[in-house]
Parts: structure tokens; sequence; C-alpha cells
């Protein structure tokens, strides 16, 4: 079953269901094995003589901790202070979180109601004079037509007043309470902190460790997770330097003229028409222009930095191929949500050994191409899997949530994902009349799907569905 598993997350990954946070991706050039074992009644002599600090066994030799660090420290101590950073606005969100929730009991609304309500008031749409605006700081040389480029700069306006409608909205409840809160500083340099540590109050409400803590624990997961990966990195830059020097030792030669035998004699002279094919699609990172000669030597200094590159990866994956590398690191635990699909549309049987949840957007482009592909996955892996969506209706999305509501509205007539389909085969944009014309073909009841669909049940629904989605970090779609 485990097998039958990592089989589905492999096809989803290659359809685009955008699974790769579940899937661990190998680097180019890793040939790493399991970790040793740690019952010494089946361990080797060299494992049972492990020494302290050791990080990876290369044939017969031991890597230590001390060996990467040259390699890791500089990037783990970025991690570490992008993580203290985290922290503090974690804090933040909790506050904001809190007040939102009081704001919204004083008015009779839920928290995720009220939100979408500060945000439609506060944001505007753009105007054509300002999408235009827009259109016009792009370069010239190869930006495409307006109409091309019209919805992707709608978003991208709509996007950064999203953020500025949310700060703002925050800024006023926080100014309207009593909040307190730790100095920052003590939340860059956090101590051992008990649970009931109170880092911060909203009219004597207490917002304390534990709950951080608790709240903190996805970002947590990350950190440890970028901390691993920059770790194994670092082993295999100090693999390949060792087995570089064994290979030059044998034919005796130092390292340069190894590198200069079997990496720079290899790389091939960079034509004319790799320049501009490479211009043509990078031009934006270059500031010259490839017609000037100042334009050509960048593009083809780029070019062969590439070549150089992919040529060293080359040879560096051929020596290790002759070479035994097994990594000790303990990698860290996964993070492990447990989701209720009871009330949940789904494809597939809820008692499938293999259980997907998806959150979606019904406006995301993404989305509409991962519900072409979900006949796929059922095809190949049948009553084994159960695939689950939850409704994550981005803000920027003008009609996302609409659809969202329309979608809970067909499945109360037990037709979900004939309406999806029937949704994701209009053309244009969608609205109201799009819902309802699919709501028609589908053969669903016109009045009752109207009134589900501004009823409190497709809400509640919806709004539950985004509220999970926020506890775990989710902020694009879609998510698995």
């Amino acid at each position: 079953m485990i097998h039958q598993a990592a089989q589905l997350l492999v096809l989803m990954n290659l359809i685009g269901f955008g699974c790769g946070d579940l899937l661990a991706q190998e680097s180019e050039g890793h040939r790493r094995a399991a970790a040793l074992p740690t019952d010494d009644s089946c361990a080797t002599d060299e494992e049972i003589d492990r020494p302290e600090g050791a990080v990876a066994l290369l044939g017969g030799r031991w890597i230590l901790e001390r060996d990467i660090e040259t390699y890791a420290l500089g990037p783990l101590l970025d991690l570490e202070s992008e993580l203290a950073e985290a922290r503090a606005r974690q804090l933040d969100m909790m506050i904001h979180a809190a007040l939102l929730k009081s704001e919204a009991e004083r008015r009779g609304m839920d928290d995720v109601e009220l939100l979408r309500e500060e945000l439609r008031r506060r944001m505007r749409e753009p105007t054509e004079e300002e999408l235009r605006a827009a259109y016009e700081t792009l370069d010239r040389s190869y930006r495409p037509p307006f109409p091309s480029l019209r919805s992707a700069l709608r978003r991208q306006l709509l996007e950064i007043r999203q953020a500025e409608a949310s700060a703002m909205f925050a800024g006023d409840l926080r100014a309207a309470a009593d909040v307190t809160s730790v100095e920052p500083e003590l939340l860059l340099d956090p101590p051992h902190w008990a649970d009931e540590f109170v880092l911060a109050t909203l009219s004597e409400i207490p917002i304390t460790a534990g709950e951080l803590r608790a709240a903190f624990q996805p970002v947590l997961a990350d950190y440890r997770r970028r901390c691993y990966e920059l770790r194994l990195e670092a082993i295999d830059i100090v693999a390949n330097s060792i087995l570089l020097a064994e290979e030059a030792s044998l034919r005796g030669i130092d390292t340069r003229a190894l590198l200069a035998e079997e990496v720079t004699a290899s790389i091939p002279a960079v034509t004319d028409l790799q320049v501009r094919r490479y211009w043509d699609r990078h031009r934006a990172e270059f500031e010259k222009d490839v017609r000037t000669p100042e334009g050509r030597d960048a593009v083809r200094a780029v070019l062969e930095n590439e070549l150089h590159v992919r040529a060293e990866l080359d040879f560096a994956r051929r020596l290790r191929e002759r070479s035994d590398l097994r990594v000790v690191l303990t990698p860290p635990e996964e993070m492990i949500w447990v989701f209720d699909a009871t009330d949940q549309p789904v494809l597939g049987p809820r008692q499938a050994p293999i259980v997907v949840h998806a959150f979606v957007d019904l406006e995301c482009t993404s989305c509409g191409w991962l519900f072409g592909h979900l006949p796929e996955v059922r095809e190949r892996f049948g009553a084994q899997v159960c695939i689950v969506l939850r409704d994550f209706p981005l803000e920027r999305h003008q009609h996302a949530y609409r659809g969202a509501l329309a979608g809970e509205a067909a499945r109360a007539q037990g037709k979900f994902w004939e309406f999806v389909e029937a949704v994701h085969g209009a053309n244009g944009e969608l609205s109201d009349q799009t819902f309802l014309r699919a709501a028609e073909e589908v053969g669903l009841d016109l009045a009752r799907f109207r009134e589900d669909m501004a009823g409190p049940a497709a809400r509640r629904a919806v709004d539950a569905d985004v509220r999970r989605g926020m506890e775990i970090g989710i902020d694009s779609t879609p998510a698995v």
C-alpha cells in the first residue's frame, strides 16, 4: 500500500497536482541511501566506530559536521534569522485573528465573512487607465500585446490592493483595541517559554506561548526540512570535493588539471543561434540588447557558465556512480494533518486506503487543469484512492467565492462534480450567469440552486474550508 501511495504522488506530481511538498525531491547528482542502522547487533565495524558529529560515510571515510560547516553555516544562520522574523509575524497574525473574531462577534457575523466584507469595501477594482499604466511600465522590447496581459495585470494590482486593505483593516482593529505584547527583541531570540507564558493580551484575553507554538508548527516543520536539505547539499559538495581530489591523485595531477581535462575540454562552443534563442527567452534579465556586442557577450557568458556547471555536474555524477555515499542524518519528521472528510465532496470511496485532500479555487486556471486530470488518477488507481475537494477561493479572484458557494449549492442537489465540469467547460470569465448556465446544463433545480447559493449553509461550508486552509498555512491553489 505504501508503494501505491508513492505511485499516486509521483503521478500527481507529473500532472501538476501541486504535491511537490509531499514528495521529497533529490537534487541533481544525489545518490543517497537510507540512514545507517542504529541496532549494533547488525551494524558493521565502521558503523559501530562512527565518530561523534558524523553526517555521512563515503567509501570508508567519515564526513563530519565540521566538514560541512563551511558550506552550510551561512545559509543555516540566514534560515534561523528568517525563522525568528516569522515567529514575530505569527504572533501578529494571531493578534489580528483574535481581534477579527472579536469584531465579528460584535457585529453578529462570521470572522471570514467579516474579512471578505471589509476587503470588498476597501479594495477598488483597477480602472482601464491603471491597467494601461501598469502595462506601460513593462519593457517595450519584449512585452506581448496589452489584451493578452490584461487579466494578469488585473490580478497583480488586486493582490497589491488586497495586501494593503488587509494591513489597513488590521491596523484599524489594533488601534481600537487594548493590545499589549512582549518586546519584539524577545521574539527574535526566544527563551524556552513555558506554555502558559503570556506573549500578548487583548483586552485582558491572553495569547500564550503554547498557543503560538501550536500555530507555528507548519512554519517550524518547513524550517526543519529546509535545514535538512541545506545540510544534504553541503554533504554533496564535500563528497564531490573528496572524490575529485582522490581521482586527481590516482591520475597523478592536481584537481585544476583534472577539471580542465574532464570539464573544460568537454564544453562545446556557444553558437550565435544559441545566444539569440537564449536572449529571446530571457531578455528581461539583460540590460543590453543582443544586437550590441556588449549584449551578445553578456548572453554568451551566461550560456558558457550554464554549460560549465552542467559539465561539472555530469563529471560529479560519474565519480559518484563509482562511490558509496551513505548519509546518516536523521530526516525531520513530517507534519501530519488530520482531516475529516465526512461532509466534503469526494471522488472515489471514502474508505479508500489513500485519501488526498485538495484545496481548490474554481477561478484558478491551474485548478481547472487539475480537474481535467482527475479522471486519469481515478482510472489509474480506482477504488484505492479518494480525492477530497475543499474550497479555498482566493481573494484576488473576483468570482471565486461566488463559485465556491455555487459549488456547495450544486452539491446540495448531488451534482457537484457535474457542475464543476460544466463550469470549467464554459468559455470566458466566471460570473453568476456562468454558474446559472452550468446549473441548468446539469439539470439542477434553479430556484433551489439560487436559494442554497445565497443561504447560510453554503457560506458556513466554504468559510470552514478557508479557515482550515489558513490554519495549515495554505495561501495558493491548488494545494494538496
